[in-house]
């Protein structure tokens, strides 16, 4: 089996990713860009793996409600420190 997943027809991303989320303890993705949006295709997924841990490191662009979300984050864990 290759690798390289082309969302063809045997070669489905979302597939392969439910695939590995029922065996994964951790998933890591490297992304140029994310959009939150896309979570919803591996809900279901993550739902039925709840210990999953899941991290994005994202490259380029993030859609304007992550970038809010890991603001505040970031301002909470601030006035914590202070």
């Amino acid at each position: 089996m290759t690798n390289f997943i082309t969302n063809s027809e045997n070669l489905d991303l979302k597939d392969r990713l439910l695939e590995l989320i029922k065996k994964s303890e951790e998933l890591k993705f490297l992304v140029g860009f994310f959009y939150f949006s896309g979570i919803r295709a591996l809900y279901d997924g993550l739902k039925s793996n709840p210990n999953t841990v899941t991290k994005v490191l994202v490259g380029l662009n993030v859609d304007h409600s992550n970038f809010g979300l890991i603001t505040n984050k970031l301002l909470t864990r601030s006035a914590d420190v202070f």
